[in-house]
């Protein structure tokens, strides 16, 4: 009996660990199988949304890396200043010549503060249409000191800066990305 039932134990374990369906089948006399039945899906599992399928640009994330909410950053960048850290928001704006930076804001608030992000060597940049992309992004905090000069040519490019300075300067948080994984990108 121990005989039959390992590898019917090992079949069910393995179904389980990897979400594959297996049938079992149930020996009832020599020569003889009958299935036996799984229990269907209740409404539940029906109603579970997909996972969504992440993109990703540049270095894959490390699950390792602390996260820290945006909302933290934003509230005081110092804190966190050439830390590696992981944080996600929703993408706000992008360059919309090359890809080359974004603005992030954090996902619960709509009209908040945002994030410049600007990624890694410029070895990689966003798809031009990220704009309300939800983005997950591993990387570290710097605090600059725009010139007016760069303020003005961000602001072609689609940037903005609500603590720009009268002299058209701007003092920001940017947060350098190494990696990025972006969710419901409208394609």
């Amino acid at each position: 009996m121990r005989t039959l039932l390992a590898p019917l134990l090992v079949a069910l374990l393995a179904s389980q660990a990897f979400g594959c369906t297996t049938t079992v089948v149930k020996k009832d006399a020599p020569g003889q199988t009958a299935p036996v039945e799984e229990p269907a899906a209740t409404e539940e599992d029906e109603e579970l949304p997909p996972a969504a399928k992440a993109e990703t640009f540049g270095d894959p994330l490390n699950p390792d890396t602390p996260v820290v909410p945006l909302s933290e950053i934003l509230a005081n960048p110092e804190a966190f200043k050439d830390k590696q850290i992981t944080t996600h928001g929703t993408v706000r704006q992008v360059c919309q010549k090359r890809g080359c930076w974004a603005e992030i804001r954090p996902e619960e608030a709509r009209e908040s503060e945002t994030m410049r992000v600007t990624f890694k060597g410029y070895a990689f940049f966003l798809p031009t249409d990220s704009r309300g992309a939800k983005v997950k992004i591993e990387g570290r905090v710097s605090v600059m000191l725009l010139t007016p000069e760069q303020v003005a040519h961000y602001e072609t490019e689609g940037a903005t800066f609500d603590n720009k300075k009268p002299d058209g300067s701007a003092l920001i948080a940017e947060f350098v990305a190494a990696g990025v994984e972006m969710t419901d990108r409208k394609k």
